[in-house]
């Protein structure tokens, strides 16, 4: 479930970014302002309607529907934010780049693809490893619209463990050090352009 929400939220936060950033169409500037209205309502305004929207479409208990509720920004860390970071990284890439690339014949696509893309390496290393952590580690989502037994996740079979009469401690602590260690090693693997990309604009 983590694998998709992170693989969702990249590729239509650097296709939405780039648009904002590198296209010119009618409504683009209202479009960008829409997507950042989403920064302004936490997930606790609107997960009561949430839930009933997916009990409607019949995704209430389904890991597509979890899918969709996270890459939409529920975990904190979706398209609202990946939308607005890819576009500075975008805005930020000399436009020269591109036009030499036109001017050699290639099309919007392949300007993006094989231009601009590699060179956002940076920023798309700083929202996978932000989106990452925070869907790794989420637990109110899971246990909203994933009830059942059959339906847990990592985050609330560690509440079980401790939420009973009895502290199972040994599973408490084996549970634990499940969680962590996929965050530490996905940081390890990002970390040098997880750290260029959060200073990127800070040195001229």
């Amino acid at each position: 479930m983590t694998g998709f929400t992170l693989l969702g939220t990249i590729a239509l936060s650097v296709l939405a970014g780039y648009a904002l950033a590198r296209l010119y169409f009618p409504g683009r500037n209202l479009i960008f302002i829409i997507f950042l209205t989403g920064l302004m309502f936490p997930f606790f305004a609107v997960m009561i309607p949430l839930f009933y929207e997916l009990r409607d479409t019949g995704l209430l208990g389904t890991k597509l529907g979890v899918i969709l509720v996270l890459i939409a920004g529920a975990s904190g860390y979706g398209l609202p934010i990946g939308v607005f970071l890819m576009r500075s990284f975008y805005v930020d890439l000399p436009e020269e780049l591109a036009d030499a690339a036109r001017v050699d014949g290639a099309s919007e696509f392949e300007v993006f693809w094989r231009i601009m893309l590699p060179l956002s390496g940076p920023g798309v290393a700083v929202l996978s490893v932000l989106v990452f952590f925070q869907t790794w580690n989420v637990f109110i989502v899971p246990l909203l619209y994933l009830p059942g037994a059959d339906n847990r996740v990592l985050a609330t079979g560690l509440y079980l463990f401790s939420s009973g009469r009895t502290q199972e401690y040994e599973l408490t602590a084996a549970g634990s050090l499940i969680m962590v260690l996929p965050v530490v090693l996905f940081f390890l693997a990002f970390q040098r352009l997880f750290v260029k990309g959060l200073t990127a604009g800070a040195i001229k």
